[in-house]
């Protein structure tokens, strides 16, 4: 059998690749806020998380078979490995609310930190099966992430013969202060001469702006219930839309 990693010759008749993952997060947070004169506020939270993850990876292909018998070659491998890592982020908010009758408006600044850090991994493969020089080694690599945000929240509050109704607002605009792009370096486990893959990411973009609306209804005997819309936008080539709606009783 070939010591490296063999291209398959074509014609390829068939061939599915996919990947599957299955992820454990086991996380420790803490929170706290101070308020002075109960309109200022200082809010703050840490994370610690450790990440597991099961990776498989299915190779299914026919390929023409190498010698003068002709045919096809079969392959259906699947490479697995269970890599880990651990994240690190801590935010910090300050903010001051004004009121004025019915109307809130709370401006604030946030800084955020994060470190991600990914551990490389050796996938394993059945090595006496065909397509066994498919499977990779990944290096380890890691993400700082440094983001401040200015923003503020806008809420009314009206009652009703039913309860209280309050229609909300939220505008941000960040600012990303680490982005460089993301390095993935691998390489085949059984390609003798250990030739590096490098897929970069794009650079990401620095600033970003994200507008929310929102309204919080409060009924009697303890019931409330909220509906949302999230539109975050300025990144390139992509924008997020977020619906969120709930609703709660007490027993």
């Amino acid at each position: 059998m070939p010591s490296a990693p063999p291209e398959p010759p074509s014609p390829v008749t068939t061939a599915t690749i996919g990947t599957s993952s299955v992820n454990t997060f086991d996380s420790l947070n803490g929170y706290m806020t101070w308020y002075h004169g109960n309109d200022f506020y200082v809010q703050a939270s840490v994370e610690f998380t450790k990440l597991d993850f099961d990776l498989s990876r299915n190779i299914i292909y026919q390929i023409a078979a190498l010698g003068a018998g002709g045919g096809t070659t079969s392959v259906s491998q699947v490479a697995r490995a269970s890599p880990g890592g651990d994240l690190e982020s801590f935010n910090v908010t300050v903010g001051h609310d004004f009121n004025n009758g019915a109307f809130a408006f709370s401006p604030y600044l946030r800084g955020a930190y994060a470190h991600l850090s990914l551990d490389g991994f050796t996938e394993s493969i059945d090595s006496n099966a065909p397509g066994f020089g498919l499977a990779t080694q990944v290096d380890s690599r890691s993400k700082v992430t440094e983001i401040g945000t200015i923003g503020s929240l806008f809420s009314y509050t009206s009652s009703q013969n039913w309860g209280v109704l309050v229609p909300n607002a939220r505008l941000e605009y960040s600012h990303d202060f680490r982005t460089d792009p993301q390095t993935v370096v691998s390489r085949f486990v059984s390609d003798p001469t250990q030739t590096l893959i490098v897929v970069t990411d794009p650079r990401l973009d620095h600033n970003f702006y994200d507008i929310g609306f929102g309204l919080n209804a409060v009924w009697p005997e303890g019931r409330s219930g909220y509906i949302a819309y999230e539109y975050i936008g300025g990144l390139t080539g992509a924008h997020l839309n977020r619906f969120e709606a709930g609703f709660r009783i007490e027993f």
